[in-house]
């Protein structure tokens, strides 16, 4: 069983609320309920140490302890290094046979595993991040698992992603995640800010930060170092030197004898004093070998540290025994994995700070020489280790030449955003390397073509369009006018993902095209035409010689995707076919009675073989049309496989996006698990449209399952990723659930009007008729509250509003949910509620016809989470109207089985409750006579319900729990003509008409109370 690193006895006081929720998480994560806990503070505060200390007491009571840490070496690491640390040091020292159960089958995550003595043939293919989970899972069902990352403030992208894959799927693995972060070492724009920001708002995710120990605190843990208390002014000495930091306190105190009344005169607050002090104690030579250490950067071997030593220190023998000198004193550790390093972090910093880079630079070019001289076959650690090394040294063509080498590895683990740092470091040295090292590379303009698509595919699309810049400048455009064409393309793509409006259009589009007008046969020729083209579709921007439709409209950009179509069959390029065919596509992308889909997937499949970011953007168009045609599940597997190719490609971006738009699809379906699992890495790895976009399905799954306050935080990180007047339905409506979900209508009705000119810019209004019914929705909810608390003005208000509503959309052009959207499926759906919301807002007749429309409509559409909600309706709207009891129970069932289903824990309980005060029976229907509205023997009543006498209240709390007029009289010992009695008054008072109304009454007061 693998524990933390061996270290000298720990001396922690304080800290015990801290060492309480750790050891409670721990607990939990036992139990099936796993999570995680960021644990925050300044360097030498004892993050590690308490962390250390409670996984060494759960490590000896049957818990498998995995702990990895990472370093502050080079601007870029080998990917997954923490999490790959920790499984490798687990599996060396765990039993064998238990470690072929937990790695059976994962060859790609075993060849990267030393302790198993595997070794890949080749590329690794990208499914480290799967295996990892699986891994771990497997460990967690044979024992309670904890993972620890140290100091995730050095931590690389892809451990940041694997982390968050983690801590997003956790379900009843009984797993917790521990993570310690430096206050101080966060660098600003760095992605762990974007990471925190992600995390702190899931549920299960705690945080911790460990202040400074007060004098008290110092006292305690002075007394245990020396063994004995210490005099009152040496405690005071201390403390004020120290300021309460407990590392800087036992380095102060290290050499003190238990009578000393002060600390020797000095300095020794200031950290690099402080941290030296305990090294200066060492031997001359183990000064020097252990500085040395330093240099490297990481943890090492003793033959790295022997090898180094010869040629650095020549003079310097006995290395095995120097070593040992330092591991006594407390200057070095000794690793499970029987590697070398300071026993605290902050002496490696310092002593590497006491270096000039006239004294660092000979180091970093003599571990550059040893890690060549031995390196056998190569990988990522090593090559990016060499480049970071070669750099320092002042090697430039070596540092280039190896970061090319690390890229290509980052590339092969599917790790792209490590691969963009390599990248972006290689195009910096560029103008500093030889000319024979630029005969053997890439030219400047290719190398920097491949940073920009990198960068792109992480979304990093501000660096992607500075490289693309810089490509422009050195580029002649009279020379070599398409190679300019296609970087324009890029660059205009590239901008308008950095700052998407309403437009698509670009002038340098325009100059694009003209750029290949003396080679109109050339692929860059198609590639430019078809982005115009695209662009003046999707903007409705027409061109004179533009084709028109069946009803003699112009296709805007119909022209110049014909141009392209033509263009890229001249060219032979398949590439260039499959953005000419997207285009065609496009163009007539929302007309109904055009088939484009062939043309679509055509076009998806020569994006596949030959660019897989065009290949995402393709199935995103496919997606559009799919759902437009109502072919919805067909819509969600075109999204599913597109995002497992994008991101087996090493395109986080596109990736994250489509499987936002897949997971939105899969949660109308009623696929919830199916879409939790699609969002898993993208809601805490996406960035841009395509973290928001992951976000807002996470805040819908939350609000419908029943976590309001998740939900609530998912929408505030969608706020950070986006800008407030970003255009995007998706957006809207998420946030209106929510908000309708949380009881806060209100907020719901204003939202809905800031929003609406962001959803009609002048010509488009797909995006209003989905707003319209969400606000008949919240009118229809806000006139519902305003009855049951006896409120006359506030009820013709609700009704006003509607009205406002429509008459707004009545002055646009065309009839609502007729347009382009509302002949298919999902506008048939969307005006169907309208109607039925409308009509509930008004308190019209015939509702159950209009809920019974909603629910055949969403039912042939597929939408399973629709038609629940619909027949949840349509059963209480039967049940008012006091006919067809049959019909009502089929439809309350029905709703009641999606729910359990899909674990909709608020649409379950207001169908429980509608069919408990009906006397209805339903599977899994807790019978118990609760309804928390009324309130319980010796509970506060609800202010509204204090308009019922007390025994009233009681005579409400049995309707709403179903009991017949007979079994309420018994309960409470009166006649059944006196409950008659009761409920009459209880209809007249709460204004409804049937005790199904009541009961629903009770419910929805108690709960506007509550709020």
């Amino acid at each position: 069983m693998a524990a933390t690193p061996q270290e000298p006895p720990s001396h922690l006081v304080g800290r015990q609320e801290e060492v309480a929720a750790l050891r409670a998480l721990f607990q939990e994560a036992a139990l099936g309920r796993p999570g995680a806990m960021v644990v925050h503070g300044e360097a030498g505060i004892g993050k590690t140490r308490m962390v250390r200390d409670v996984c060494a007491e759960f490590a000896g009571n049957g818990y498998e302890v995995l702990w990895g840490s990472c370093v502050r070496f080079g601007s870029a690491s080998l990917s997954y290094a923490p999490v790959l640390s920790a499984l490798d040091h687990w599996a060396e020292r765990a039993d064998p046979s238990l470690v072929e159960r937990v790695f059976a089958d994962a060859q790609e995550l075993r060849a990267l595993l030393p302790s198993l003595g595997v070794r890949s043939g080749g590329p690794v293919p990208g499914t480290v991040l799967s295996w990892i989970d699986t891994a771990l899972v497997r460990l967690a069902r044979h024992a309670p698992t904890v993972l620890v990352v140290d100091d995730l403030q050095w931590a690389d992208t892809a451990s940041l992603d694997c982390l968050a894959y983690l801590v997003t799927g956790v379900g009843t693995e009984r797993l917790g995640v521990v993570v310690t972060i430096r206050l101080d070492e966060r660098p600003e724009g760095g992605p762990l800010h974007t990471w925190l920001a992600d995390v702190r708002r899931l549920p299960h995710v705690g945080e911790l930060t460990l202040e400074r120990l007060d004098a008290s605190e110092t006292e305690e843990q002075i007394a245990t170092l020396l063994s004995s208390p210490a005099t009152e002014e040496f405690v005071a000495d201390v403390h004020h030197r120290s300021q309460g930091n407990a590392y800087l306190t036992e380095l102060l105190v290290r050499n003190a004898a238990s009578g000393d009344r002060r600390l020797p005169d000095g300095s020794p607050q200031v950290l690099r004093e402080a941290a030296l002090a305990r090294w200066h104690a060492l031997s001359g030579p183990a000064r020097e070998v252990t500085r040395l250490m330093a240099v490297g950067g990481r943890p090492v071997d003793h033959e790295l540290v022997t090898a180094v030593t010869a040629l650095a220190l020549p003079s310097v023998d006995g290395v095995p025994q120097l070593l040992g000198e330092a591991v006594d004193t407390g200057v070095l550790r000794i690793g499970a994995d029987h590697t070398y390093w300071f026993w605290h972090p902050l002496l490696a910093e310092v002593l590497v700070d006491t270096l000039d880079v006239a004294r660092a630079a000979p180091l970093h070019a003599t571990y550059a020489a040893v890690l060549e001289a031995g390196a056998g076959e190569c990988s990522g650690a090593l090559a990016a280790d060499l480049a970071a090394h070669h750099s320092a040294a002042g090697h430039v063509d070596a540092a280039f030449r190896w970061s090319l080498v690390a890229a290509d590895h980052a590339k092969q683990l599917k790790a792209t955003a490590e691969a963009s740092e390599h990248l972006r470091r290689a195009c910096s040295l560029w103008p500093s390397i030889s000319p024979p090292a630029r005969a053997d590379a890439p030219d400047h303009v290719t190398l920097l073509r491949r940073a920009a698509e990198a960068a792109e595919s992480v979304g990093d699309f501000g660096s992607a369009q500075n490289l693309l810049e810089t490509a422009l400048g050195i580029v002649d455009r009279d020379a070599d006018p398409l190679t300019a064409s296609a970087l324009l393309v890029s660059w205009t793509r590239a901008d308008w993902h950095r700052s998407p409006g309403q437009f698509w259009y670009r002038p340098e589009m325009d100059t694009a095209v003209a750029l290949t007008a003396h080679d109109p046969d050339s692929p860059e020729a198609a590639f430019a035409l078809a982005r115009l083209a695209m662009a003046r579709a999707w903007d409705e921007t027409p061109y004179p010689d533009d084709p028109v439709d069946s009803a003699g409209k112009p296709l805007p950009g119909g022209s110049l995707a014909g141009a392209a179509l033509a263009a890229a069959h001249r060219s032979g390029s398949p590439l260039a076919l499959a953005h000419a065919l997207t285009a065609h596509a496009v163009v007539t992308l929302l007309d109904p009675a055009v088939d484009v889909l062939g043309e679509l997937e055509q076009a998806h499949a020569l994006a596949t073989a030959t660019d897989p970011t065009w290949a995402a953007e393709v199935a995103i168009w496919w997606f559009n049309r799919l759902e437009g045609d109502g072919r919805l599940a067909e819509a969600a597997l075109v999204t599913v496989r597109a995002s497992a190719a994008a991101l087996s490609a090493g395109s986080s971006h596109y990736g994250y996006f489509l499987a936002g738009l897949g997971a939105s699809m899969l949660l109308d379906l009623g696929r919830w698990d199916e879409a939790h699992e699609l969002i898993r890495p993208a809601v805490l790895g996406g960035a841009g449209i395509s973290g928001a976009k992951a976000r807002c399905d996470a805040a819908l799954l939350a609000v419908r399952r029943g976590n309001r306050p998740a939900a609530r935080r998912h929408l505030e990180r969608v706020a950070e990723l986006v800008a407030p007047d970003f255009e995007g339905a998706p957006i809207t409506e998420t946030t209106v659930e929510v908000m309708v979900g949380g009881g806060e209508l209100e907020r719901a009705l204003e939202y809905l009007h800031d929003r609406w000119p962001l959803a009609y810019n002048g010509a488009d209004l797909r995006g209003l008729d989905p707003l319209l019914a969400w606000g008949a929705t919240v009118c229809a909810g806000l006139r519902e509250r305003a009855r049951d608390h006896g409120d006359p003005a506030a009820s013709a208000a609700a009704v006003a509003a509607l009205d406002a509503l429509v008459a707004r959309r009545a002055a646009l052009p065309g009839e609502p949910f007729t347009g382009t959207t509302g002949s298919a499926p999902l506008g048939r759906v969307d005006g169907a509620r309208f109607e039925a919301e409308s009509r509930r807002c008004r308190g019209e007749a015939g509702q159950a016809d209009a809920w019974r429309r909603l629910r055949e409509r969403a039912g042939a559409a597929g939408l399973a989470w629709e038609e629940a909600l619909a027949a949840w309706r349509l059963g209480q709207a039967l049940l008012t109207e006091d006919t067809r009891r049959e019909a009502a129970a089929e439809a309350l069932r029905a709703a009641h089985t999606t729910a359990v289903r899909l674990g909709a824990r608020p649409l379950r309980e207001e169908v429980e409750s509608v069919a408990r005060a009906a006397r209805i029976p339903l599977d899994a229907v807790d019978d118990r006579a609760t309804s928390g509205a009324a309130g319980a023997a010796g509970q506060p009543v609800a202010p509204r319900l204090a308009v019922l006498t007390s025994r009233e209240q009681e005579v409400l709390d049995r309707v709403v729990a179903g009991r017949s007029n007979g079994e309420i009289a018994g309960e409470l010992f009166i006649s059944t003509k006196t409950v008659s009695v009761h409920v009459s008054n209880i209809l007249h008072k709460s204004g409804t008409t049937t005790r199904v109304e009541a009961a629903a009454w009770a419910r929805r007061v108690g709960e506007s109370d509550e709020r």
